[in-house]
């Protein structure tokens, strides 16, 4: 169990990006050929950080001691950009070990106010 937050844009190509193929009970994940190189519209940070995305969102009530309660909730995207900037820096006053470690969600971030600065709404996830 982890901590793992995502934040994404509803039905963009995140949900269409791969083909999955099911041999047994694997699953292979083969990146469509359409979509290499285009930058996620979705991204991931692993671990708690002094649950800094919990507090960022004001979702304190979704962390389950060892994870996530698996919350999805929809939120504007000023709410979400505002929020989001808010978790980057409260990750650099922590002096994390690996300060690399952000900078996917550094990227979405930048990507937020340009390429999906028309995006209304976005999925936030706390699994």
């Amino acid at each position: 169990m982890a901590h793992d937050f995502t934040i994404r844009v509803p039905n963009g190509i995140w949900s269409k990006r791969y083909d999955i193929i099911t041999v047994g009970n694997e699953h292979i994940y083969i990146e469509k050929d359409e979509y290499k190189g285009v930058p996620s519209d979705e991204v991931f940070f692993f671990g708690y950080a002094d649950g800094i995305f919990y507090k960022a969102f004001r979702c304190e009530e979704c962390n389950n001691a060892m994870s996530g309660n698996g919350s999805i909730y929809l939120i504007s995207h000023d709410t979400a950009e505002k929020n989001l900037k808010k978790a980057i820096n409260e990750f650099y006053k922590l002096n994390y070990p690996d300060p690399t470690r952000i900078s996917d969600i550094k990227e979405f971030y930048e990507r937020m106010k340009h390429d999906y600065k028309n995006v209304e709404y976005f999925e936030i996830i706390f699994d």
